[in-house]
């Protein structure tokens, strides 16, 4: 396992003490007059929550902790469990690509407007938190577009090369299929560009949605 120096201390930094996990919630490095210099430290264990602080003296090391990060969707509590789902699984890789599933077509995207265009390389749509937007949604055909919740109505794709257009239709490739599927009344059937049939939600809760 990997060490740090005292001096690749930062905020966010994970490392081990006294067997548990730890995070970097705030550091001040402190030079006094007389005696070492050393970094002043506030630390949050991962697995209690309880938040400490320490001083490290210049040149101690500190062990790397074997932390994964990863945006998870809550689904559902399950008797004292609780469920979620990766919202990353295209990241298992597929046949053809170690790094992204692409084995088949994602058939289900959530059809979105550009309403608005205020700022250079950004945009806004008119899908929030009501339509249950996350930020690990991807735009079919431009992977390189971030998705980013603006409130419970709207959204902002921020676009870099790509230059949407006022009044454009924009598909999204939602992160959670049964809980955006949850708050429409039908999907529109499409093969191409054109829409061939159109299937009611008969199960979804809630008043009746346009």
């Amino acid at each position: 396992m990997a060490t740090y120096d005292t001096s690749d201390i930062r905020k966010g930094l994970k490392f081990m003490m006294d067997g548990s996990p730890y995070t970097v919630v705030e550091f001040q490095f402190v030079k006094p007059g007389k005696g070492a210099a050393f970094t002043r430290t506030k630390m949050k264990n991962l697995l209690s929550g309880a938040v400490l602080e320490r001083n490290f003296r210049s040149g101690e090391k500190l062990e790397e902790a074997n932390v994964e990060i990863k945006t998870m969707q809550y689904l559902y509590k399950d008797a004292d469990s609780f469920v979620f789902m990766d919202t990353l699984y295209r990241q298992i890789g597929g046949k053809q690509d170690a790094t992204v599933y692409g084995d088949f077509g994602l058939a289900l995207t959530v059809m979105t407007t550009v309403i608005s265009k205020r700022h250079p390389h950004q945009v806004t749509i008119d899908a929030g938190n009501k339509a249950l937007l996350r930020p690990t949604d991807e735009v079919k055909g431009c992977p390189e577009v971030t998705v980013e919740n603006q409130g419970a109505e709207y959204g902002i794709l921020k676009d870099g090369d790509k230059d949407f257009k006022l009044g454009e239709r924009v598909e999204l490739y939602p992160s959670n299929l049964d809980m955006s599927t949850n708050v429409y009344d039908r999907y529109y059937v499409a093969r191409g560009e054109q829409i061939v049939d159109v299937w009611p939600i008969m199960g979804r809760s809630g008043a009746a949605q346009r």
